[in-house]
């Protein structure tokens, strides 16, 4: 990790975007001599893995966070803010059409909108810690648990004294909840969409903690926080006026949100970044796990270093397929394959997965073995993971050249996707004993030895 970039050792007018991690090499590596395989990295010079260099997220000043905190509902916000607000406006419009008097469900909508945009706000902060991981159900049940010591309070009040009347602006008790709200709240909102247990998400002492060990950056934080709430009111009271510039019904209801929704998601992304910035002060792993590649647009463009694949027994299972064989396939399969071999080959995965879907089973002549790890991949990232599962299962089953790639494809899928280590350090370790010498067997050592030797022992 460094926050100065270093020259590349081979080409000394290029900067160096990963290292390799070779003890015989460690040489700093630009793109030129950097190859990728899958989402590995490794060093054109020794065919070692090449870690990327990394620069940590705290030093990035403040100002870097905030920008980036403005732009996120005009960048990767937008696809959201757009479904929400679309939402929103069909709600009121629903409501406008069911009921029966005037303004008889205005308060069911009321609250329906404000639910809404509390979701929206909790899936910004998820978003902005985690990325798209899976789980946000469980870190939402996380989010009730740890706020339980506010809302609990208010629904007993509620449940056994009442509504608080007019006379609440004067109850100076309710103010300090308020004021006590306001602090605790965007803390205990980072900390829930992290892994840190119930019982310890749940404890304002350990919550009271967190904020001294964040120290100023939460005040920073509790005052951004504040300001972009002001933005989102001033934002919803703009509404009105939206609407009667767009006669269009669901149109001006959609628009008219967007002024606070934008703020909404401003507010989630600031908060969300305590964790993503700041995680090992919140209890969620070490300072080494919260940085960013130092140049991550860089593109590996090298060529991989070959190594001499051991030499093994030709099988029946690793024969190539035959003219005889794929005369066997029917016409209409042969037709299916060829439109499948052509949307790989113009990376349209989508398209491919859709053909290969179409029928309910393929003959081991139609499609090459390479096809179907690429087509595991696509049904990975299409969330399909039994599909990908068995894709990867047939090209690790046919012996071919390809069995490498599609053990190490299924290694990461269990990592990376179905959060089951384990079994991706057997199939790494399969890999490394079965191919020594490989690209892949390489790359699977460095999984295994990125797990730690206490996983690798």
């Amino acid at each position: 990790m460094t926050d100065e970039p270093t020259c590349c050792s081979i080409h000394p007018e290029d900067v160096a975007g990963w290292q390799c991690s070779n003890e015989s090499c460690k040489q700093p590596l630009c793109g030129k001599c950097t190859a990728r395989l899958l989402k590995l990295f490794t060093c054109c010079t020794c065919g070692g893995p090449a870690r990327p260099i990394t620069v940590s997220r705290r030093a990035k000043s403040r100002a870097y966070w905030f920008a980036a905190a403005v732009r996120y509902p005009f960048g990767a916000g937008l696809p959201l803010a757009l479904a929400m607000a679309v939402g929103i406006a069909v709600l009121g419009f629903a409501a406008g059409l069911i009921e029966s008097h005037p303004h008889q469900l205005d308060g069911i909508a009321g609250a329906a909108r404000i639910c809404l945009a509390a979701g929206y706000v909790l899936v910004t902060i998820d978003r902005t810690a985690r990325g798209a991981e899976t789980g946000v159900l469980v870190r939402f049940a996380r989010t009730v648990v740890a706020t339980l010591v506010l809302w609990l309070p208010v629904a007993l009040h509620v449940v056994l004294l009442g509504v608080p009347g007019s006379a609440a602006s004067h109850d100076w008790a309710l103010w300090l909840f308020a004021a006590l709200t306001l602090i605790y709240l965007p803390l205990v909102l980072a900390v829930a969409v992290t892994d840190i247990s119930f019982v310890d998400v749940a404890n304002p002492f350990r919550m009271f903690d967190y904020m001294l060990r964040l120290g100023k950056t939460y005040v920073i934080t509790l005052v951004a926080a504040t300001l972009l709430v002001a933005l989102s009111v001033v934002g919803a009271a703009a509404a009105a006026a939206i609407r009667q510039a767009i006669p269009t019904p669901i149109l001006r209801d959609a628009v008219a949100q967007l002024p606070m929704l934008a703020g909404l998601a401003m507010l989630g992304h600031v908060i969300g970044m305590l964790a993503h910035v700041h995680g090992d002060s919140i209890g969620w792993g070490s300072a080494e796990l919260f940085v960013d590649p130092l140049f991550p647009h860089m593109v590996a463009e090298g060529r991989r270093k070959l190594a001499a694949r051991p030499a093994v027994e030709a099988s029946a299972d690793a024969a190539p397929t035959t003219t005889a064989q794929i005369a066997l396939v029917p016409p209409r399969e042969r037709s299916d394959a060829a439109k499948l071999s052509a949307a790989l080959k113009a990376e349209e995965l989508a398209r491919a997965l859709r053909i290969y879907e179409s029928r309910d089973s393929w003959n081991p002549a139609s499609i090459e073995d390479r096809h179907l790890v690429t087509l595991a991949k696509a049904a990975a990232r299409a969330w399909k993971l039994t599909l990908a599962q068995r894709l990867l299962a047939e090209a690790c089953g046919r012996s071919g050249r390809s069995v490498g790639p599609a053990l190490l494809a299924l290694a990461q899928l269990h990592a990376d996707v179905l959060k089951e280590p384990a079994k991706a350090r057997e199939i790494y370790a399969r890999v490394v004993s079965e191919f020594p010498g490989t690209d892949v067997a390489k790359l699977a050592a460095a999984q295994l030895a990125a797990a730690g030797p206490a996983i690798t022992a």
